[in-house]
């Protein structure tokens, strides 16, 4: 626990000093005054840091050298801007209520008391902690999702995870930046609701309930370095933030430009966030609109530099420019994965993730899937199903009451500025339900497996209901009851498996009360038993158990021993890389 507050400390003033330089540059060129907040700040600066993190790993580990760069950049930033920086910093540090600073004690302690000893997920052994000691060592390994498909499973996560992981200082590959980011947006969120306590009925304040909601989901399992939680929260994190923009009237492009920005580094972090990238179209058309082309072209090279690393690391990786697609098929190196691994690893994806476990179930339509999946979930889970569901429901109707009032009263106000700002307003929340609507769907077509797509079984009932408040006190008596019913029930249903989420929460820490084990060090990465063959000079390792987990000491490691005689060395070195026979 001791290491794991550390790491954050280390983490947090590099992610700030990198985020509020970033932050203070785009608003000079968009010339928008408004000052960032410290969340922001945090989240722009680790988003940063995974960027740089990913160009870096295509030269060499992301170790000891690439901390020393970043290092000397963050000095660079304090000597030419100390005045400025720690002034604003110590705004930030003042405008916060000193009940805040309680709080948010708490929620660090508790985070990191989870963060240190919970459990792992099953995927961290069987790739997640091989792909960061890839990103730790080597940067990436020309052909190496040959040894392991699994590698293919790029995700610009392990590059941040690689450089945050402190190994040369405690001895140990750490593994909690995620969890500093749970701290971050879980005390973003209760600051948020307490300071708008006069308009908590809000989209976005109902939205805040979805970090805090996710954290306790997951608190049990946080200490895994999984691709999933730094995906859920930044979706969060920039539904959040948009629909605060919404509600506070924003009308400069500067901040809605940021956030699709953002939605590009969602993309590299995980696929199953691709569709919210549908954000950019506001923007755009605006941009476009207004005719400003300098910050058109912006966007357009910020969105690319932020990806572009995703990409290019797929291509040394797997030799495809997005694995598993095999749709966008570019390159014809020898070190790329044979198509039929890529088709058959889209598949198993897919029918994993509907609890069919059966290839030749993947022309299986939704009549026929949807029963096995809604069977196969868990109860906590099938109750969030069903919110969001509702929530879709809850949505049309509350659509169709409100052209219905729009009919009836000919849609006149006693004010015609205040009818254009409410009509904006309206639609402009459409416009991000929509996107995450579609996200949904995505995820429900695609891989419906809870814990990729909690970011959107959880921030869609919660913005759907929060939408169907904002500006009730302007609707007719009956369209107000409606809505306050319809997010009643959208609430309830919300609640049953929270405080079931609760009572599991609490008991863990009770029945772990009296084990100290990792108050100073956090839980590291176990090392089972491995077999090991020879391939040409370069020793391969694979589990016992076929299939099974490698971890993180063994490295590099396949799930099949069984496999590598289909593999050569494209060289006499492990930096040389791997391919198939057949190339």
């Amino acid at each position: 626990m001791l290491y794991v507050l550390i790491n954050w400390i280390y983490i947090g003033i590099t992610s700030y000093i990198l985020g509020s330089f970033l932050l203070r540059c785009f608003r000079k060129l968009f010339h928008y005054e408004k000052e960032s907040n410290l969340s922001s700040c945090l989240m722009t600066g680790i988003a940063a840091a995974t960027v740089y993190a990913g160009y870096f790993s295509v030269f060499a580990g992301v170790s000891l050298i690439a901390n020393i760069v970043m290092l000397t950049v963050c000095a660079a930033i304090l000597i030419f801007e100390k005045k400025f920086f720690f002034q604003e910093l110590k705004r930030k540090i003042l405008e916060q209520k000193q009940v805040f600073f309680v709080i948010y004690a708490v929620i660090i302690l508790m985070i990191a008391y989870y963060c240190a000893g919970t459990n792992f997920v099953y995927d961290s052994g069987l790739y997640h902690a091989q792909s960061i000691r890839l990103a730790e060592d080597y940067g990436v390994i020309r052909g190496i999702a040959n040894i392991h498909e699994r590698f293919g499973y790029n995700s610009s996560y392990f590059c941040l995870a690689a450089l945050y992981s402190m190994k040369d200082v405690f001895n140990q590959s750490m593994h909690a930046v995620h969890g500093l980011i749970a701290v971050i947006l879980c005390a973003a969120s209760v600051r948020g609701i307490w300071e708008h306590r006069s308009w908590k009925y809000t989209a976005s304040n109902l939205c805040r309930l979805a970090p805090i909601l996710y954290t306790m989901i997951i608190s049990t399992e946080i200490v895994s370095p999984a691709t999933d939680y730094i995906t859920v929260y930044y979706v969060m994190w920039i539904v959040i933030s948009w629909a605060e923009c919404i509600e506070e009237g924003e009308q400069e492009i500067a901040p809605y430009a940021f956030y699709s920005i953002m939605t590009a580094f969602l993309v590299s972090l995980k696929l199953t966030a691709a569709c919210m990238a549908l954000l950019v179209i506001y923007p755009a058309y605006r941009l476009i609109k207004e005719k400003k082309w300098k910050e058109i072209w912006i966007c357009l090279g910020l969105g690319i530099a932020v990806a572009a690393p995703y990409f290019i690391r797929n291509y040394f990786i797997s030799g495809w420019l997005i694995y598993p697609f095999e749709a966008i098929d570019l390159f014809s190196v020898d070190w790329k994965l044979p198509k039929e691994t890529v088709i058959g690893d889209a598949i198993d994806v897919k029918v994993y993730a509907r609890y069919l476990y059966d290839r030749t179930a993947i022309d299986q339509n939704i009549l026929q899937w949807f029963p096995t999946w809604w069977n196969g979930q868990k109860s906590v889970e099938r109750w969030f199903s069903l919110a969001a569901f509702a929530a879709v429901v809850v949505e049309v109707l509350n659509l169709l009451f409100r052209g219905i009032c729009c009919f009836v009263s000919g849609n006149k106000l006693r004010n015609q500025k205040e009818n254009h700002i409410l009509d904006v307003r309206f639609l402009a929340f459409e416009f991000l339900k929509a996107v995450v609507f579609v996200s949904f769907l995505s995820w429900l077509f695609t891989s419906p497996l809870h814990r990729y797509g909690y970011a959107f079984v959880l921030t869609l009932p919660l913005l759907f209901a929060g939408s169907f408040l904002t500006d009730v006190k302007n609707q007719k008596l009956w369209l107000r009851l409606i809505s306050g019913l319809s997010t009643l029930a959208v609430m309830i249903i919300l609640w049953v498996p929270t405080y079931r989420i609760l009572k599991e929460d609490l008991l863990f820490v009770w029945n772990t009360r009296i084990d100290t084990s990792y108050f100073i060090r956090q839980k590291d990465y176990p090392q089972p038993e491995m077999l090991s063959e020879d391939l040409d000079g370069i020793t391969i390792y694979y589990p016992e158990e076929a299939g099974g987990q490698s971890w993180y000491y063994a490295f590099p490691a396949t799930n099949f021993g069984e496999n590598i005689q289909y593999w050569k060395n494209r060289g006499e070195t492990l930096e040389d890389g791997f391919h198939h026979r057949t190339n």
